[in-house]
């Protein structure tokens, strides 16, 4: 059995880092403040998720049962596969997306079936489960609900997956829609624009018939107490979130603009992920990694057919500096443009 690899730990890590999806700006400080205010006795006790719950519950107009923290939501992608997944079950998982997909229903030995978006298909036998990411990966792109929603019931699975991991990048989301639909999963994560990405945590929001299953098969204490006092913190900070997707926008349109001006495609991506794509790609990610820049080839996201690369985005300074080892690659290869076209994924 052949497993996607994991990209964040095997991709070397060069000076230029442009891999992992991270916060550019760091995270919350009433994250940190909350860090540094813990005392002994929160330390040295067992973690109470009690009030966490309590306040993703108001803020998604949820109730506490809906409700599941994980160690990121790594842990609770595997946690959904163990819960519903049978040995020869199969998974329908969107081609390119995030490896864990069909990575933990391989695990389980599970058959996992890549499906084009675009192109979505009722099959003869219905699927266990159904993998979405929204915005997507690697490209950030934007689905509305109602686009999910349609292929989800043409594609008519027992679980249905959605892992809006950047969905603070977008407005609104299906989390809204789990009480007229038991079979509806959402993943939300405190990595990405809340910044705790050191802390592993994650949330599950599902009816609660399906959470309380999912919880049958988890360890106790999942989440740290270091995690749970600074994920209440970053919760709370609305201005830092604002402040997060107003930069990344304004990082995104710098680096869109120059990259196709450069005669690259790039993504019409909403988070802080640009999937890159033109003529020679390969040979351009190969003379970046000789030049010392980290970048994600398309190939590691399983059922990827579009050569490219993933970029996540960093500070200004960061950003130029990559931009200035493309221009040495584009030298390099004697050409000014790889293509002439400003097609878009």
């Amino acid at each position: 059995m052949k497993l996607p690899k994991a990209y964040a730990t095997v991709v070397q890590k060069r000076t230029i880092d442009m891999t992992v999806s991270v916060n550019p700006l760091g995270c919350s400080p009433r994250a940190l403040q909350a860090l540094n205010s813990m005392s002994t006795a929160d330390v040295s006790t067992y973690p109470d998720q009690k009030r966490l719950l309590s306040s993703l519950a108001v803020r998604y107009d949820m109730r506490p049962d809906m409700i599941l923290l994980g160690i990121g939501s790594e842990q609770l992608i595997k946690l959904v596969c163990q819960t519903f997944l049978k040995r020869q079950d199969t998974a329908f998982v969107e081609s390119g997306s995030f490896f864990l997909f069909s990575r933990e229903p391989k695990i389980l030995g599970a058959r996992v079936v890549f499906f084009d978006f675009n192109n979505a298909k009722r099959f003869r036998k219905r699927p266990t489960l159904l993998f979405l990411a929204n915005p997507t990966t690697p490209a950030g792109i934007n689905r509305t609900n109602e686009e999910i929603l349609q292929v989800i019931d043409l594609v008519n699975p027992m679980i249905a997956v959605v892992d809006e991991a950047n969905g603070e990048f977008r407005n609104g989301s299906l989390i809204s829609d789990i009480r007229k639909r038991r079979n509806l999963v959402v993943l939300r994560t405190f990595s990405k624009t809340l910044g705790l990405a050191g802390l592993r945590i994650g949330m599950a929001f599902g009816n609660s018939d399906v959470i309380s299953r999912m919880g049958e098969l988890q360890q106790p204490f999942p989440v740290t107490s270091a995690a749970l006092a600074a994920a209440e913190a970053a919760l709370d900070d609305i201005s830092f979130t604002r402040k997060t997707i107003r930069f990344v926008k304004a990082e995104r349109a710098f680096l869109t603009k120059e990259l196709i001006t450069r005669g690259f495609s790039v993504s019409p991506s909403v988070t802080n992920n640009l999937f890159i794509s033109g003529k020679n790609i390969k040979k351009v990610i190969c003379e970046l990694e000789n030049r010392g820049v980290s970048v994600i080839d398309g190939a590691y996201f399983p059922g990827n057919t579009q050569p490219g690369f993933r970029i996540s985005l960093r500070d200004r300074r960061t950003n130029r500096k990559f931009l200035s080892k493309v221009d040495e690659v584009l030298a390099c290869m004697g050409q000014n443009k790889l293509i002439g076209s400003k097609e878009i994924l």
